[in-house]
């Protein structure tokens, strides 16, 4: 405890390393409070009897997530790599404990969450932040061996097709696919050799394609996507509402709280589809202007792992990769999604789309990366 606590130099402050990363993930929060308050206001009131229900809920989230960041950004990263096993471990525990009864929350077929009570936790949200843990303490233990053997190589992939199988019997395909990535980019970019690298990723694709193609909820969505107006009334309904809330948005939107579709056409607009309201309030400039943020974010993010890199941190710059591919990956997923570009999943937008576990695990990273950052100027 003392290790981690004793964090910062005697006579140290943490200040902002990144303030670009800093008020680019606090602009993009806040704009997802606001938005969350005006996606769910008339589903809470009919829902819950409370229209200001999902908005109280989220700013307690955001309240907490900030806090959670703040911590984060005092930890010192030695003592992540350190115990990177236990963390491994954690994640384990927490995506098979969905499957234990009581404790599993199952929401429109997937069992995705624990019932603590208090919150509901998306056991892979934790999990995902787990699994990047311990992948850049291995690449920094046995480098050699992940990029000039097959063994060591696979290896990683191995433990990351444990954590797979308990994600596809949720199911959850979508964040199944994003740690799947984020481990073969960061491999990547640590060096793995390309013929491992591209053999790995075909089979990633043979897997994927698989996986949709062997359920048939799963195949469904991909003809979905193919062709959604004629599933309009049936399978295609909520991304086909999607649209139509971004062909009502314009160029400027209708105005903030002046959404259609958040009137029961697009349900649960606040979790998954949050993007597609926001497109019909603020029109194609904010959301492109949403889009600039991420990239923004991700390039703010990439940028601290490549100082901590040439500072020879090598655990610090793979986990700052590790986060940077995460977020790109999901937001990239999660507007496809909500653009007909990709098939549907139930990946929320990072930062933005109401949901607690999402938000902390995404403040959680942010604050790692600022004290990375921290670490690499020192």
């Amino acid at each position: 405890m003392s290790t981690a606590l004793q964090a910062l130099p005697q006579g140290k402050t943490l200040t902002l390393p990144d303030p670009i990363l800093f008020w680019t993930a606090i602009a993009l929060s806040l704009l997802g409070v606001v938005m969350v308050g005006s996606a769910s206001i008339e589903y809470a009131a009919a829902k819950q009897n409370d229209p200001s229900h999902y908005l109280v809920r989220h700013s307690i989230f955001w309240v907490l997530a900030m806090g959670a960041g703040i911590a984060a950004a005092r930890l010192n990263p030695n003592v992540l790599q350190r115990h990177s096993a236990w963390f491994y471990l954690l994640g384990l525990v927490l995506l098979a404990a969905v499957f234990l009864p009581g404790i599993g929350h199952t929401v429109n077929g997937s069992t995705r969450w624990l019932n603590l009570v208090i919150i509901k936790l998306q056991a892979s949200e934790v999990a995902k932040l787990c699994l990047a843990i311990y992948l850049s303490s291995f690449l920094v233990r046995f480098g050699q061996a992940a990029t000039q053997t097959f063994w060591g190589f696979i290896r990683p992939i191995l433990v990351t097709l444990v954590y797979g199988a308990l994600l596809l019997a949720e199911p959850d395909l979508g964040a199944f696919v994003i740690i799947f990535a984020m481990v073969l980019c960061v491999m990547f970019l640590a060096g793995s050799r390309l013929v491992e690298w591209f053999v790995m990723l075909g089979a990633a694709g043979l897997m994927v394609a698989y996986a949709a193609t062997t359920e048939a909820y799963r195949m469904k969505r991909v003809m979905v996507l193919l062709d959604p107006w004629e599933y309009r009334y049936s399978e295609a309904y909520q991304l086909t509402q999607a649209l139509l809330a971004f062909g009502k948005g314009g160029w400027f939107g209708e105005g903030l709280g002046n959404s259609v579709q958040k009137l029961f056409y697009l349900p649960e607009a606040h979790t998954d589809f949050l993007f597609a309201i926001l497109a019909e309030e603020l029109g194609l400039v904010g959301a492109l202007t949403v889009v600039a943020l991420f990239v923004v974010l991700i390039w703010r993010s990439f940028r601290i792992g490549r100082m901590a890199e040439l500072k020879g941190q090598f655990f610090n710059a793979y986990l700052a990769y590790a986060f940077a591919l995460m977020m790109a990956g999901q937001a990239t997923v999660n507007m496809g999604v909500n653009t007909g570009l990709l098939p549907t999943t139930g990946l929320t937008l990072p930062l933005m789309s109401y949901g607690g576990s999402s938000l902390i695990v995404s403040a959680i990273m942010l604050g790692l990366l600022q004290r990375i950052a921290w670490e690499a100027k020192q």
